[in-house]
């Protein structure tokens, strides 16, 4: 299991919308200045949360970004397969092929590993699914948006 930093970004993201005053559409030179990233870099990361149907995207001097469906539909699950896909691949180079004369033996051990790293990838998957990004707010924070991040500068705690 990895969190690549284009996934912790996400989250915030979602966030940073989800605490919009009145949820008004951010415009991603903004989110990229509130998260202290580039914004072609930041745009990619946008890009696969519009696709997956998590925000919005409307190109205009008013648009910006926006949540597609109230935070507390988000899951982290949602927003990890978003940018970091859900496919699993797990490729063995078939070292045991070259050091056993037993085929078989060795191909049943690699299907065993096969099926446990899958397993396991279900269980992470399921964990995900239940953290709502919403519980990561306080809930008075998310009715209206408790911030106007076009007004508040990075790095300042009010």
């Amino acid at each position: 299991m990895k969190l690549n930093k284009s996934t912790e970004q996400a989250v915030y993201i979602v966030i940073i919308l989800a605490l919009q005053v009145n949820h008004h559409p951010l415009k991603s030179s903004l989110l990229a200045e509130i998260l202290q990233v580039s914004d072609s870099y930041l745009k990619k990361i946008l890009r696969k949360l519009v696709v997956a149907g998590i925000i919005t995207s409307a190109a205009s001097k008013d648009g910006g970004f926006q949540l597609k469906k109230h935070i507390k539909q988000i899951s982290l699950f949602d927003v990890y397969t978003a940018v970091q896909g859900s496919e699993t691949e797990i490729n063995f180079t078939h070292i045991g092929y070259r050091l056993f004369d037993d085929q078989k033996h060795v191909q049943t051990a690699e299907q065993k590993i096969k099926h446990v790293l899958a397993k396991g990838q279900n269980q992470f998957y399921e964990e995900l699914k239940h953290l709502s990004l919403a519980e990561l707010l306080e809930t008075y924070a998310i009715q209206d948006g408790a911030i106007d991040w076009q007004l508040k500068k990075p790095n300042d705690p009010h």
